[in-house]
């Protein structure tokens, strides 16, 4: 007798086991299959009807849909992550050139007002001895006033 066999949703084609009563397969993915088996007698007539038998080889959990998905929400959630953490950077740079400018302009105010107070304050000084000088010492009053104007404009 000689056997000749095929697995349904696997094989293309029948396999010739010669006398062998035996058949191998590995590495099967998932799914439903139907293994057929035919037979011969000494003659070679091959019977029609022949064997069957059905089976059903689950996925593994890491061939499983829950896996996959968990897999995609994962993935997804990693990506989620690496962007808040980009834009976390990216605000914090931001925040810092901000707080940045805004400590030189803080600066250049106190020192402007600083300054223009300074000056401020100096022609005060000269116009207070100016109306002191007045009216006694008139040429000396004019000269206090020109020397704080002159001032007053080169630092301008």
């Amino acid at each position: 007798m000689r056997f000749r066999y095929e697995l349904e949703g696997f094989d293309k084609e029948w396999h010739d086991a010669g006398t062998r009563r035996q058949a191998f397969y590995s590495k099967l993915p998932p799914g439903t299959y139907t293994f057929r088996v035919t037979a011969s007698n000494n003659d070679g007539l091959w019977s029609e009807a022949g064997a069957s038998f059905v089976f059903t080889i689950p996925p593994s959990f890491t061939q499983s849909v829950l896996f996959k998905a968990l897999c995609a929400v994962t993935v997804f959630g990693l990506l989620w992550l690496l962007y808040t953490i980009r834009l976390r950077q990216f605000t914090a740079q931001v925040k810092a050139r901000l707080y940045e400018r805004l400590a030189e302009r803080t600066r250049i105010a106190r020192e402007l007002h600083d300054t223009l107070l300074q000056s401020f304050q100096g022609l005060l000084l000269h116009f207070q001895r100016a109306r002191n000088l007045l009216p006694e010492r008139l040429a000396e009053a004019i000269q206090t006033l020109d020397t704080a104007l002159d001032g007053a404009n080169r630092r301008l």
